[in-house]
């Protein structure tokens, strides 16, 4: 029953779920499914809300599309906007659908970005149920700036048990002093660049673009 289980939420997570709400027949996305069933905030697991439902929906039409590079979003005050996006970088790096995933946090300044990575990725992904839970590399548990989904450190126990990691990562990224731009030559498959607008020292633009690329 257990596996059962664990087997039907996998699939719930990548295809999203047909459930009745108001008595209509509503799809919910993977991505919004694992938001609200998965994925712990500092209040618990968010409640559904509509207008969650199809700000999903537009992520969903962005993250399928080749042509998409990503979106940019304005909000309100308390809106769970930074939640959603931390959600969504999270899913992706800890799918398992191929190995080396990056998932690269910015914010409007270095201690924000570590804030997010703490309160938004880590307190989440240490309150996921186990089958969704991938391995971390060994001193990674307790860093306040990166997770790396990589084999842990063998016992002597252990050297001969073969175990592969992801060999994904999520990480912040400072900006350096010499002024330059963050993920310059690195690779990230999900970006997530929190209050970009409140950034007076750095060109959002010039750094969009370089991630894009």
């Amino acid at each position: 029953e257990q596996y059962e289980y664990a087997r039907l939420e996998w699939h719930r997570r990548i295809y999203g779920i047909w459930i009745m709400i108001g008595g209509r027949l509503t799809w919910l996305s993977g991505f919004h499914y694992f938001y609200i069933q998965h994925f712990r905030i500092d209040i618990g697991y968010p409640g559904y809300r509509d207008r969650d439902r199809r700000w999903f929906y537009a992520w969903q039409a962005c993250y399928d599309d080749p042509r998409c590079s990503g979106m940019v979003y304005l909000k309100h005050r308390r809106d769970g906007a930074t939640y959603r996006c931390a959600c969504i970088g999270l899913e992706i790096v800890t799918r398992g659908d191929m190995s080396g995933k990056h998932f690269g946090i910015t914010s409007k300044s270095d201690d924000d970005a570590m804030d997010l990575f703490t309160d938004k990725v880590r307190y989440p992904f240490d309150s996921m149920v186990e089958f969704f839970k991938p391995m971390i590399e060994s001193g990674s548990s307790t860093t306040i700036s990166e997770l790396v989904f990589n084999e842990p450190k063998k016992s002597s126990a252990d050297r001969f048990k073969r175990k592969d990691g992801l060999k994904a990562w999520i990480k912040t990224a400072a900006k350096t002093k010499n002024g330059k731009a963050r993920w310059d030559g690195g690779k990230i498959h999900f970006g997530l660049n929190d209050e970009a607008g409140k950034r007076p020292d750095e060109n959002i633009d010039k750094l969009m673009t370089l991630t894009k690329t």
